[in-house]
């Protein structure tokens, strides 16, 4: 069961990726900016399958202070 820290980060990630595309709109999708929302939209879909906050080297859960300190890390 999902608790408030997975509320919070999903809504850091969504509010991560507004900003990203409203950047891009403004500066083209160029450079970083397409990676940043590429990774962002990764991590939305992890959360969708429920694979978010697993290392994709071990499998094992990543520490909620590693995702609440960057909510698009992939290895624990």
């Amino acid at each position: 069961m999902p608790d408030i820290t997975d509320s919070f980060l999903r809504d850091q990630l969504v509010e991560r990726r507004r900003r990203l595309e409203s950047t891009a709109n403004v500066v083209g999708r160029q450079g970083g900016i397409a990676e940043l929302l590429s990774e962002v939209d990764a991590a939305l879909a992890r959360m969708e399958t429920g694979t978010y906050g697993l290392c994709e080297s071990c499998h094992e859960s990543v520490e909620k202070d590693r995702l609440l300190a960057d909510p698009l890390v992939v290895l624990g």
